[in-house]
C-alpha cells in the first residue's frame, strides 16, 4: 500500500467540489487498513474514510489527516447471504442478488455509492432501508476487526452506530458486510422490469450528468414537525412516519434558488447541483439559505444527509 500526500479529492466525488487530502490511501485488504491506521496513529493523524463519493461534501481547503477510499469491493453469494467488501457498489450488489434470484435489495436499484456508505448512513428508498437487510458489519476501530450483529448496529433513519455523532464507533472504517436476504419469487424478467422502472425513475428524478450528491437533508420524521404545520400539509406530502425535505423546500419556493456557481434543482428541491466551478462554501451557503427559509415557514430545521468532511466546525451551527 502507498500512503500519498496532497491528494486531489474533488474528482473523487460526484460533486467534483473539494480541495485535497493531506494524505491518502486505498484500503483493499485489511493489511492495508491497519498499515493505514498504524501510519496514522504514529504521526497523530484524524482518520477520514470515503467510498465512492456520492454522499459527501469536501472543504474547499481539503481534509487535514489521512483519507482513506474503501477499495475492497470483492463479492461473495452463499445461498442467501450476501458477503461484500465495503468498497463494493452498491448497485452491483443489488443486480448480483437479483441474479441469484434474492428478494429484499430491489427497492435500492440505481441508489449510486458503496455498500459500506449505505450501511454507514443506512441508505433507503421506498421504505426500505440496507440495514433491514444487514446480517453482520465487520469494523475495524483501529486496533481490532469487530464484528456488530444487526442489533448491535443500532440502524435508524439514515443513521446507523456508525454514523451516530459523537458516537465511539465514528473513527474506525467498516470493512466488511454480511447480507442475509431471502429466496425470490418473481420470475426473471419480472425483477428484470422492476429494476429497470427503479433505475428509470431515479434517472429523471437525479439526472446522472449533474454533478450532485443526491438529496442533500434527511426527511423530516413526524415527531420533529410541529403539531400546527402537521395539521396544514397535505396526505400527500407524508410517506409514512416522514415528510420529504424536497416537498418543504418547494414548498418554500426554493426550487431553482442559486448562489454562486450552485442551484437547487427545479425538477426535485433536496436536489443540490454544482454548475460547474463551484465551491463548498457555495453550496453551504445555499444549503444554509434553503434551511433558514423552511426553518421560518415549516418551523422544523433541516438536517444534512450530506456527509461534510474538511470542515473545521460544523457551518450549519
Amino acid at each position: 500500500m502507498i500512503i500519498r500526500k496532497n491528494v486531489p479529492l474533488k474528482n473523487l466525488t460526484s460533486f467534483k467540489i473539494g480541495g485535497p487530502a493531506e494524505f491518502f490511501a486505498r484500503i483493499k485488504n485489511l493489511k492495508d487498513l491497519k498499515q493505514a491506521f498504524r501510519f496514522a496513529e504514529n504521526n497523530q493523524l484524524k482518520v477520514s474514510v470515503i467510498g465512492a463519493g456520492s454522499n459527501v461534501l469536501i472543504s474547499d481547503v481539503g481534509v487535514r489527516g489521512i483519507v482513506l477510499l474503501a477499495a475492497n469491493d470483492g463479492i461473495k453469494i452463499d445461498g442467501a447471504r450476501i458477503i461484500a467488501g465495503a468498497g463494493a457498489l452498491l448497485d452491483e450488489v443489488v443486480e448480483k442478488s437479483l441474479e441469484k434470484n434474492l428478494r429484499g435489495l430491489e427497492s435500492l436499484s440505481g441508489i449510486p455509492g458503496t455498500l459500506g456508505g449505505a450501511v454507514f448512513g443506512n441508505a433507503g428508498m421506498w421504505g426500505k432501508f440496507i440495514g433491514d437487510y444487514v446480517f453482520e458489519v465487520k469494523f475495524f476501530d483501529g486496533r481490532t476487526l469487530k464484528a456488530f450483529s444487526r442489533k448491535d448496529c443500532l440502524f435508524g433513519y439514515k443513521t446507523s452506530v456508525f454514523s451516530a455523532e459523537g458516537g465511539k464507533n465514528t473513527g474506525g472504517m467498516i470493512f466488511e458486510i454480511v447480507l442475509k436476504l431471502e429466496k425470490g419469487s418473481l420470475k426473471p424478467w419480472e425483477k428484470l422490469n422492476l429494476r429497470n422502472a427503479i433505475i428509470a425513475y431515479r434517472n429523471i428524478r437525479y439526472p446522472k450528468h449533474n454533478k450532485s450528491a443526491g438529496s442533500f437533508f434527511k426527511n423530516v420524521v413526524l415527531q420533529e414537525l410541529p403539531r400546527k404545520t402537521v395539521k396544514r400539509l397535505p396526505d400527500f406530502a407524508f410517506s409514512k412516519k416522514e415528510v420529504g425535505s424536497g416537498y418543504l423546500l418547494e414548498q418554500a419556493g426554493l426550487a431553482g434558488k442559486k448562489i454562486g456557481r450552485a442551484v437547487i434543482s427545479k425538477h426535485q428541491a433536496n436536489y443540490f447541483v454544482n454548475l460547474g466551478l463551484a465551491k463548498a462554501g457555495d453550496i453551504i451557503k445555499l444549503a444554509k439559505f434553503a434551511r433558514n427559509k423552511v426553518f421560518s415557514k415549516f418551523g422544523v430545521r433541516l438536517s444534512p444527509e450530506v456527509r461534510l468532511l474538511g470542515f473545521e466546525k460544523d457551518p450549519f451551527e
